[in-house]
Formats: structure tokens, sequence, C-alpha cells
């Protein structure tokens, strides 16, 4: 979570790097974002997630939040999590994250593999950077 103190998220920073891994920092509830993102890049975090809840889309827009948080650390160290569907996903690759999360956009639907084919077939359509795909046979 971005709002956890620093000295945690240096602590994770080191446990993962000495691992081979990444940590991502949730954004949800972070009031200052491009300043807390800034500061979390700072001390070593690799992706600064824009998470805005479901029951809060309809006042809290993710798009805007990407773009602010795109802004403030390039898009190299965005993620972006919360209000992603087949319907929207084309508002999110404009602002070229690292990682797209799917989450209700996927499992709340009815048909959920042919969901998720159409959404990775318009990320596709883009040049979208991501290697970590999706491997629909496993869904």
């Amino acid at each position: 979570m971005g709002v956890t103190h620093d000295e945690t998220i240096k602590g994770a920073v080191k446990a993962a790097n000495a691992s081979s891994k990444k940590v991502l920092a949730d954004m949800m509830c972070v009031e200052k974002l491009e300043e807390r993102a800034k500061q979390l890049v700072d001390l070593g975090v690799h992706y600064i997630c824009v998470h805005t809840a479901f029951d809060v889309q309809e006042t809290e827009s993710p798009f805007e939040s990407l773009a602010r948080i795109q802004s403030a650390v390039g898009s190299d160290h965005c993620a972006i999590a919360g209000g992603i569907n087949a319907n929207s996903v084309n508002k999110v690759v404009q602002y070229k994250p690292e990682i797209i999360i799917v989450g209700n956009g996927i499992t709340g639907q009815e048909n959920k593999k042919e969901t998720a084919r159409m959404i990775r077939n318009i990320l596709n359509s883009y040049e979208v950077k991501s290697t970590n795909r999706i491997d629909l046979e496993e869904i």
C-alpha cells in the first residue's frame, strides 16, 4: 500500500531486489498521488498502481488518476486496477502502463473466457509492452 511507512517500503524493496522480484505499490486511499508516487519510486518501488475501488468509480476516475501518475513517474512505473473492462480498456492504453490488471471486468462477466479474449485482442491491437500475457487456456 502506498500509504505504508517508508521504512516498510524500503524493507520490501530490499527483499524484492534480493530475490530478483519487483514491488508494486497500490495507491488506493493515497491523497497526494503524484507526490507519493515520486517518493515511492525514489524509495525503489518498481510499479505505482492506480487502484480505484468499485464503490467509488462513479466519483473517482481511474483514468484521470492514471494520467496523473503517468505524468509524475512515467509509463514504465505505471500500473492500473479497478474499472477496467472491455468497454474501458481503450482509455487505458494511451497512457502505456506497464501493467493492466483486469478483475471484475472479467470475473464479473457471464462469459469470462470470451470477455478475456476480447480484452486481450483489444490490448494486442495496441503495442502493449508486457511480455506477461494471459494464456486464455488457463482461464
